[in-house]
């Protein structure tokens, strides 16, 4: 386990994850994780509850009584992190998904370890990890040509996870655009960011639990509108995208009132 990976802390939106969240804290703990703040997203069963039972992790519970919509839960553990962690102890977050199963813990420290052999780039999923089927090719079709749009070393895909962003980057990119990852990826870009693509991660390992053809569909829409935005936001397209208004089922006004709550740039 490195120092770098205990200045590490993971960020997991959760809802009704209490069959999965203790093996996901595990297999944090085995990648070297030792800071959690997980976003309960309106569950209904003991997610909260079984995370916090897992020893030797620091664990942060922020609560909300209904799901506040893709996305926003992970812009609202950013900044409960950088709050938690404002005097030191924090490098990076981390961002993983609430529902993965198997034994990735040192598949994760190999990415976490990937990820900080540069201090400079935000790391994710290469596109060269997606498996078959319709919403990997959903994937690929939104996003490579946006990639390519800004010449990407790699094929980083903004909306997959992990994915490992360095403290620094919330000196010059507000927390709050991680609600769209479309968003997020341009204004990183813009702010002078790097994105590396780690191709090492196995996607079938994690072994998401499978969702209905309607589910995937939402969110192969979600993915391509997310891509759109960015592509608007880049100049890569001549389309004007307001991104609250592209996704007005997501709770911006609770992400921004909670945001808002902290003066964030006096613990950055």
């Amino acid at each position: 386990m490195s120092r770098e990976s205990r200045q590490t802390a993971a960020i997991i939106a959760a809802c009704n994850e209490a069959k999965t969240i203790g093996n996901v804290m595990r297999q944090l703990l085995r990648a070297g994780v030792h800071k959690v703040v997980i976003v309960d997203n309106g569950s209904h069963d003991a997610t909260s509850e079984k995370a916090l039972a897992v020893h030797g992790i620091d664990v942060r519970i922020v609560g909300f009584d209904r799901p506040l919509g893709h996305d926003v839960p992970r812009a609202i553990g950013a900044v409960a992190a950088l709050r938690a962690w404002q005097k030191g102890g924090l490098d990076a977050l981390l961002f993983v998904d609430g529902d993965w199963g198997g034994s990735f813990g040192p598949m994760l420290q190999t990415f976490i370890d990937e990820a900080q052999t540069g201090s400079d780039s935000i790391v994710g999923v290469d596109a060269d990890n997606l498996r078959n089927g319709p919403l990997a090719q959903a994937i690929r079709s939104a996003w490579i040509p946006v990639l390519e749009g800004v010449g990407t070393c790699d094929k980083p895909i903004p909306c997959l996870l992990p994915q490992y962003v360095p403290r620094a980057v919330f000196q010059a990119v507000s927390p709050i655009w991680l609600a769209s990852p479309g968003t997020w990826f341009a204004t990183t870009v813009e702010a002078g960011w790097a994105w590396r693509g780690v191709r090492g991660w196995n996607i079938g390992l994690v072994g998401n639990r499978s969702r209905s053809a309607s589910h995937h569909r939402r969110l192969a829409n979600l993915i391509r509108a997310d891509a759109r935005i960015a592509a608007a936001h880049l100049g890569l397209t001549d389309e004007r995208v307001s991104v609250m208004k592209a996704f007005p089922e997501r709770e911006w006004a609770v992400l921004i009132d909670y945001a808002s709550s902290f003066q964030l740039g006096d613990w950055l």
